[in-house]
């Protein structure tokens, strides 16, 4: 939701606030009679021998079962209090409306972090103006060299001479130094790729050889860089998210070859950590959506499953992608297309739902989605169904019908233009150079 956020602000030159709600959670009164045990030193009355002294909560404290959702919705209930809305689909984005009917701001709650996305400028300070006559508001201000904090990502705005904003792009550079201070790892020099090209494991050919303290400790060290690799991914790093997915898979089996891959993911991106996402307003004012899928058929050597991926552009503003396995083993590369597209097209159906939500897109906007196999489009467009399909019925049923409804578009897309490439496989630095420099800025390296 806060990539599309910032892509919505920089579409549309709307002005943009992060805020930070201090001590969020003690806003919320206890929902019930609850007593604790106050920490050694804290309190000043002593209890009678073999007794303990314990502490009616007045408050919902940082730690009770119950506080992040007495402060959901204590927060929800001011929000609405004022005039904004949201909707059970998207329950941590409110809009605000005019008395035409026209959203005249965004709000994005991230626990106590706000981002605020308003048309005015007098619109923001009221909204501020509000939240502060109910809880401890911080503005949060850019330090020196421009950049916000906010969700761990680096956030830079730059903004019009109005103060609305021109542009919002992300990265991780200081997540990425933290990730390497914090587990000790050696980076060595730069390589062009997350993994190896071509790079694929068999566990029943590479056994594992370690202790059981040894393997407890390796595997906690493994999945421990994996999980901060992956939270990299999902943020602002597409160009890893293949590689994050696929290692992840090992986290039970950390093989000195799978370690030396997940290693050089880290390396990867520690060399490249100034890659960002940049959002701004196309030059061509395309408010499109535009959705690549792709798939590689039977990559997994052990399980025989595809890896499937989509990635979707707003305004040609990149905002959502992920990298999934195939549920099902596919018996061809046409099926193992449909169900990457099936995956892509129910993710797009909510989608779309948020974006005319908060006014990003209008109803008349259909998704147009780029496959690079004929054979997949053939069978959706044509309707060409044959026995061999029968399998995959449903599947294609279901991409069929919603084609013929108008609810997306269809069109074949070069292997070497398909975005989605990066997310399916491991490529070979030219391939991700090329794909990467459509999707990532590269020009602060």
């Amino acid at each position: 939701m806060a990539r599309t956020l910032f892509a919505f602000a920089a579409n549309n030159h709307w002005f943009v606030e992060q805020l930070d709600i201090e001590a969020a959670y003690l806003n919320s009164p206890i929902d019930r009679e609850l007593y604790i045990i106050p920490p050694p030193g804290y309190s000043s009355v002593k209890a009678p021998a073999g007794q303990v002294v314990v502490h009616k909560l007045l408050r919902a404290v940082y730690g009770a079962k119950q506080a992040n959702f007495l402060w959901a919705q204590n927060c929800h209930n001011h929000l609405t209090k004022f005039g904004f809305i949201t909707d059970p689909s998207f329950p941590c984005c409110y809009v605000l409306k005019d008395k035409s009917g026209s959203i005249i701001a965004v709000l994005g709650n991230f626990v106590d972090d706000f981002y605020l996305v308003c048309k005015k400028v007098r619109t923001k300070r009221i909204i501020i103006d509000h939240l502060k006559s109910a809880y401890t508001v911080k503005i949060i201000e850019p330090n020196s060299d421009g950049v916000r904090k906010f969700l761990g990502m680096d956030v830079r705005v730059k903004l019009l001479r109005n103060g609305s904003t021109a542009s919002i792009s992300i990265s991780q550079e200081s997540y990425i130094k933290e990730l390497v201070e914090m587990h000790h790892i050696s980076v060595g020099k730069s390589v062009g790729t997350p993994l190896s090209p071509n790079f694929y494991f068999d566990p029943a050919e590479y056994p594992l050889d370690a202790t059981a303290e040894g393997y407890n400790q390796q595997v906690t060290k493994f999945r421990s860089i994996v999980g901060s690799l992956l939270y990299l991914s999902l943020m602002t790093r597409p160009d890893i998210t293949y590689a994050v997915n696929y290692l992840a898979r090992f986290s039970t089996y950390p093989h000195p070859i799978v370690v030396d891959q997940l290693i050089r993911v880290v390396n990867y991106v520690y060399h490249h950590q100034n890659f960002r996402i940049t959002y701004t307003r196309p030059t061509n004012n395309s408010s499109g959506i535009d959705c690549y899928t792709d798939s590689d058929y039977a990559q997994e050597i052990t399980s025989r499953k595809s890896m499937n991926g989509y990635l979707i552009q707003v305004s040609s503003n990149t905002t959502h992608w992920k990298a999934k396995y195939t549920p099902l083993v596919c018996q061809s590369s046409t099926e193992a297309e449909i169900q990457a597209m099936v995956m892509a097209i129910n993710e797009l159906t909510w989608y779309q739902s948020f974006l005319r939500f908060i006014g990003f897109i209008d109803s008349s906007v259909v998704p147009h989605v780029h496959v690079d196999n004929t054979s997949a489009i053939s069978t959706v467009t044509n309707g060409n169904f044959s026995p061999r399909s029968k399998h995959y019925a449903v599947r294609c049923k279901m991409l069929i019908d919603k084609f013929k409804k108008g609810e997306f578009t269809l069109s074949h897309v070069s292997t070497v233009d398909q975005l989605a490439d990066i997310l399916t496989k491991p490529v070979t630095p030219k391939v991700l150079d090329h794909i990467t420099s459509r999707l990532l800025d590269h020009s602060a390296n």
